[in-house]
Order: C-alpha cells, then structure tokens, then sequence
C-alpha cells in the first residue's frame, strides 16, 4: 500500500496540468446554425433592382438587426428592421431628405458605385451614412448621416459633404459611397467619423479623392472636412476607425494611373495615416501591402481599442483572394497577412468585395462574394473587373483576434445567378453583402436573383443569420499541453527513479 501512495499523488499532479492546459485551450469557432435564408425587400414590381446592403446587429439585444439598401429602379432607399434575429424583417419609415430624394446611382458622366453603412452604438442609436441627390440638381450628390435614438424611427438627419449645383454637367460633383465609425470607446454623444469618395466627370480631368469629417456631438453636426491622405482611393472612401486612446487611423489604397498601350500596370499600395489631434495633422505611414491588384481595404478595431484589423482582397495568387492582418503597436508593424478564404490557391476562382465587423466579445467576422463554385476562369488579363456567372456568399470567423480563421462556411442555400440584375451590361455595378455580428452569430445580406428570369431581371436583399460557438480543439495547442505533459511525467518518473536507487544504497538501519 505505501509503494503506491507517492505515485498516485504525482500522477494527481500531472492531472491537473493537463486539464488546465486543455482548457486553455483555445476553441475553433465552427457554423453551429445557417438558418434558412430570407427575403428582405417585399416589393413586388417585377423590375426591382435592389443593390447595396447594409446589416448592423444592435449590442444590447442581438435578435434586433437592422438592414438598408436601394432600388436601383425607383432611386428609393429603404430600410428594415427584425426583433426576431433575422428571421423576419419590417419595413420602417426612412428619413425625410427633403428634395434629396434620389438615393440611387450617379447620372451623368459620373462613375457609378453604391455602398451605404449601418452602426449602433451601445445606447442603441442607430446611425445610417448614405448619399443622396436632387433629382433637379445636374448630377450633384451628398452624403448625409441619418440618426435615430428610438429603434429606427424616428430620423434626425445632417448633411455631411454637400456637393454645388454644377452650372452645366461637365462640373458635377459626386460625393458618395460613405463608410462610417462611430467611437465605441467614448461616452455619449459619441464622435462619430464619416468618410467619402468624392469623383468628377471625365470632362474635369481629376482624380478621386478621399475625404472624411467628425462630429464630436453624437453625428448633429460636423466640423469641416479632411483629407488624411491625398491619393486616388479607388472604388471606395477612406476607412476610419479609432483606438482607446483617441487616435484617428485612416485607410485606403492607392488607386495607379491606367496604364498606357503596352504597359505593364502599377502596382496599387496599402496606405494608412494617423492622427492624434482629430484629424487637424497627419502622418503617414507604410503598412507594407502593395500588389498589382488590390481592392479597398476593410479596418476595425478590437473591443479594448488595442488591436487594429485590416482585411481587403488581392490577386497575387492569379485571382483575388481575401487576406487579414493585424496590429498590437498601433500601426507600427503589422502581422504577415493571412489567407482567409480556404479554397484551392491559384484556381482561377475569386473572392470580391470583402465585409469585416468585430462582434461585442471580440470574434472577428469576415465575409465575400465568393466564385468557388462557378464554372468560368478568371482570365488572367482581367483579374479586377471579371465577374464571373455565378457567385455565393461566404463567411469565416477569428475568436483569436485573427490568429487563426474557422473553415469558411457558404451562407447563401444556391449559386446567385449574376447573368441577371445588377452585375449584367445594364448596370454593371457589384456591391459588396452587409454583415453585422452579435456575439452568438452574425447576420449577412446580398443581393439575390433567385427570383429573375431574364425578363424581369429582378434582383433582391436576401439574409440569413449563422449561429456561431466554439466546437473542437485547436490542436496546435493541445499538442503542446501532451508534450508539457510528457516532460512532467519524465521528470516525475526520473525522481522517482533517484529516491529508489539512493534508496537501495543506503545501509538499512540497525
């Protein structure tokens, strides 16, 4: 009996270093639910052309989730609103623009594009960037922020960046596609930046621009606005997103020149400055990004304000592909990006238009469109503006601030059949889906042509939401647990080997 009381005590000392060393460990999230997905917009027109998703989930109760977008047809802007987690979805009251009363593409000789943005803050106000024009007005567009501290109506609205009347076409001014940060860090009312395209005619002969004002009462007004960085953002505004400590990061690419006959493309670099004074001085800095093909970044910040995350779409594989990295020393260096779409590397298949949110507890949601499944190769001369003719929707998540992505998870239940409604030679505009995250789930929103026929081309908002937990082992990290464990028991084996053979040494006693 006393020979085996000393081996039960180690190996009730190894035990518990191992249990502590599985829990631990960190679990891998995995799609625990995609709920069947449905239809959002109810209109019955047989033309409707809804386009531009937006999904914002609110933090205090994650069964309310709202969703906006346009139709295309009527140049209207709708948005809808569920208590039931996205299983059904009311049409609210939109705001009063007044004569603003076109929300739908640029006319004129004005580039073509539409995004919109959903937030809510953790008092439950909910904040709606969108752009917006006078029917009458020669093409001129504006952004404005729309506001509601009641669920959604009613709406308080402010115009941001307000374009002239132009005294002929030529001199029309867009301001559109916003993206939009309200500070999660502050107490109300809330800073809140709202960032912008701003695009001329041909016939004006000048680039894109990226702008961005703050409003430093809760988005009632703002003060003038700013440009971080004085280069060609592309298709998209700047992102903004701002840490614990107040500084003011702002992100977008650098769109190159076309080249000339014969030439070979410019690469297209990753671009970020920083402000410390609400964007009165800049300072830019390298985030070290630059490919031939490189589509707007996507920045968001970590619940404590600490981390910084940045996600976009490339083609360094030979198709666009959605990569990830992040920051622990604001901005000075950044992590080697991580591939995040798991598909085959270099298939010819593409993944476009990448969404990131950060849920409440800090699990980072990551969606695209996404051309697995299609049957069409992207040639290799057309690797930014191919679209393809069929695309699905596709999520992963981090819930180890971005160390490692879940296998990615197919949110729509059929191909979108993109010969149909907005990705056709009518509009040839492609937006990316919405998405917002809870802490249990995330909800997604596309465009959908599953009711079109080439008639009709009708296109809708589809969404669904996708329960998500942690199910399995991360087995990198249990694995260190069993060699940990090895090493304990070796010692404890040695040890006791030594007392026993020093044991056997000794003189027995008199």
């Amino acid at each position: 009996m006393g020979a085996h009381g000393p081996r039960r005590r180690r190996t009730w000392l190894v035990a518990p270093l191992v249990l502590l060393a599985l829990l631990g460990t960190p679990a891998t999230l995995a799609a625990t639910e995609v709920e069947q997905p449905v239809r959002i917009t109810e209109t019955p027109a047989p033309s409707r052309t809804y386009e531009g998703p937006t999904a914002a989930v609110d933090p205090r109760d994650p069964d309310r989730v709202y969703v906006a977008a346009a139709d295309l047809q009527t140049a209207a802007c709708h948005v809808y609103r569920s208590t039931d987690g996205g299983a059904s979805f009311t049409e609210l009251d939109g705001p009063d623009f007044g004569e603003l009363t076109d929300c739908g593409l640029n006319r004129g000789g004005l580039p073509q594009n539409m995004r919109m943005k959903l937030v809510v803050d953790t008092e439950g106000v909910v904040y709606w960037a969108l752009a917006v024009a006078d029917p009458a007005a020669g093409g001129a567009r504006n952004v404005v922020l729309a506001r509601s501290e009641d669920d959604g109506a009613p709406w308080q609205t402010t115009t941001v960046a307000e374009a002239p009347e132009p005294a002929n076409p030529d001199d029309a001014v867009a301001n559109f596609v916003p993206d939009l940060f309200v500070d999660p860090f502050g107490q109300a009312p809330r800073r809140v930046w709202v960032s912008w395209r701003r695009s001329f005619t041909d016939a004006a002969e000048r680039d894109t621009e990226g702008w961005a004002a703050l409003s430093t009462d809760g988005g009632r007004s703002f003060e003038p606005e700013v440009r971080g960085i004085e280069a060609n953002p592309g298709f998209d505004a700047p992102r903004i997103v701002m840490d614990d400590e107040g500084t003011v990061y702002w992100f977008q690419r650098e769109r190159p020149p076309s080249p000339e006959e014969g030439e070979e493309p410019a690469p297209s670099p990753l671009l970020m400055a920083r402000s410390d004074d609400d964007g009165s001085t800049w300072e830019q800095m390298e985030v070290g990004q630059e490919h031939l093909v490189m589509e707007e970044p996507l920045a968001a910040v970590s619940p404590d304000g600490q981390i910084l995350h940045l996600a976009w779409a490339d083609g360094r594989n030979g198709d666009l592909d959605v990569f990830f990295t992040r920051s622990s020393d604001r901005g000075a260096t950044w992590s080697e990006p991580l591939r995040v779409n798991d598909d085959e590397v270099g298939n010819r298949r593409s993944q476009k238009w990448p969404r990131m949110k950060v849920a409440p507890n800090g699990r980072i949601d990551v969606a695209w469109y996404d051309y697995r499944n299609d049957t069409v190769d992207v040639p290799e001369d057309d690797v930014e503006f191919f679209l393809g003719e069929v695309n699905d929707v596709y999520l992963t998540s981090s819930d180890d601030g971005g160390h490692t992505f879940s296998d990615n998870v197919r949110v729509t239940s059929q191909p979108i059949d993109r010969s149909l409604g907005t990705y056709n030679p009518q509009y040839f505009v492609e937006v990316p889906p919405g998405l917002g995250s809870g802490d249990d789930a995330a909800f997604l929103a596309w465009s959908d042509t599953r009711l079109a026929d080439q008639e009709t081309g009708a296109q809708d908002i589809f969404g669904a939401r996708v329960t998500l937990s942690g199910a399995g082992i991360s087995w990198a990290p249990v694995l260190i647990a069993l060699f940990v464990m090895l090493g304990v028991v070796g010692v404890a084996l040695f040890v006791l080997a030594a007392r026993r053979r020093r044991s056997a040494e000794s003189p027995a006693e008199a």
